[in-house]
């Protein structure tokens, strides 16, 4: 689960990627790093194990906490998260 606009203190659900999904993407999940407003926090619960970590935009890496990667983002601007 993401919050892309995390306030730092209440979780506001933005979307979902479900694990049978990651997992046959390398466990990896890609979004539009032009969601992030300054922080997003990412909520991973698989098999009942649960994760939490906020990271901000600048975490990102890149001019402005943009990142170029290679894949299947048509913008060509965004991140992976390797779970």
């Amino acid at each position: 689960m993401v919050d892309y606009e995390h306030d730092g203190k209440v979780f506001d659900f933005d979307d979902v990627f479900y694990a049978e999904d990651i997992k046959k993407q390398d466990w990896e999940i890609r979004f539009d790093i032009d969601k992030i407003d300054k922080q997003i926090m990412i909520i991973i619960d698989i098999f009942g194990n649960k994760k939490r970590e906020v990271k901000k935009r600048k975490d990102f890496g890149g001019r402005n906490g943009k990142r170029r990667i290679d894949g299947d983002n048509q913008k060509g601007r965004g991140f992976f998260y390797r779970i």
